[in-house]
């Protein structure tokens, strides 16, 4: 019976280490959508492609990130998600700080886990 649950334990595991692969890929993908907007000055216009763009990256990580384990990276999402809902159409200074802490968390992530 022991032997059963560690089984299944391992087979879950492997699981959610797959879970995690992916979600990692996909996060790589979103930080190269992000890096665009480090260059961009805080005070330009932001258009409205580029605010969907950020929402997206925020609330499709958001979405994952804590269930996975990646608490603090789901706190970066949830306040880029928000900086982003709040700045209107300018590119303010805290969508900026949001946006490079998210990227930093997230690079953090990418580097520990790609490729494993």
């Amino acid at each position: 019976m022991q032997s059963a649950i560690l089984d299944i334990e391992e087979k879950m595991a492997a699981g959610l280490a797959g879970i995690r692969d992916n979600f990692v890929d996909a996060l790589d993908r979103r930080v190269d959508r992000l890096e665009a907007f480090t260059d961009v000055p805080v005070g330009a216009p932001l258009s409205n492609t580029a605010s969907e763009q950020i929402k997206y990256v925020a609330h499709k990580t958001l979405g994952s990130a804590a269930t996975l384990g990646f608490e603090a990276l789901g706190r970066n999402a949830a306040d880029l998600e928000t900086a982003v809902n709040d700045c209107g159409a300018v590119y303010t200074d805290t969508l900026n700080r949001a946006v490079i802490d998210f990227l930093n968390a997230a690079d953090m992530i990418v580097a520990r886990y790609a490729h494993r």
